[in-house]
């Protein structure tokens, strides 16, 4: 599963629906993955959950509802509307 990073997406359904996202890599401080949402598009308020690694990452995502069936060419979707290019 191909998680995008640096790059603000609108959930479309699950938890969270018509929030809000942006996936970040933290390499430097904690090594994981954080996962903001917010209501706002600007992220001044709002959550974050924080992964170990990506197989946490995807756990989470699934957990959430973010995920749904693979498509006919296989290749897996998530309810997210990704709104630009990375940052």
């Amino acid at each position: 599963m191909d998680i995008p990073r640096q790059r603000k997406g609108r959930i479309l359904s699950g938890d969270s629906a018509g929030w809000y996202i942006l996936v970040k890599d933290d390499p430097l401080d904690t090594g994981g993955i954080y996962i903001h949402t917010s209501k706002d598009i600007s992220f001044d308020t709002g959550f974050d959950e924080w992964a170990e690694n990506e197989a946490a990452l995807v756990s989470i995502f699934r957990a959430s509802g973010w995920t749904v069936i693979n498509s006919l060419d296989l290749s897996e979707r998530f309810n997210i509307e990704w709104l630009d290019q990375n940052m």
